[in-house]
């Protein structure tokens, strides 16, 4: 199993950014919130951001649901996703993030 070729935009990974950014500021307010899922436009993936627990204004912990695009049986039938769900910490999430924001400003500053 495998799954198949994608291509993630600029503009997904920056999403993809906002989206996290935004689930840890909502469950500051109500740690039961559940985010939308997070697609990517050529549907490679998906995210969805859980329930979790905030311990201080900068530390807490939520689920997160990641689905990978396989494919599909056959032309007619739908895409098959297969993942797994964990917990992550907002430190871990924020350095991901990080991480990703820099990456982008490497991509922007060679073009």
């Amino acid at each position: 199993m495998r799954s198949i070729p994608t291509i993630i935009t600029l503009k997904d990974l920056q999403s993809l950014i906002t989206y996290f950014e935004q689930h840890i500021t909502n469950l500051k307010s109500d740690p039961n919130s559940k985010a939308h899922t997070f697609v990517t436009w050529d549907l490679g993936f998906q995210v969805e951001a859980l329930s979790g627990d905030v311990f201080s204004e900068s530390e807490g912990v939520f689920t997160i649901r990641f689905m990978v695009n396989i494919g599909q049986a056959d032309e007619k039938a739908c895409s098959t996703y297969v993942g797994g769900e964990a917990m992550v910490t907002f430190a871990n999430i924020r350095s991901f993030t990080l991480s990703l924001q820099a990456a982008l400003a490497e991509l922007s500053y060679s073009n």
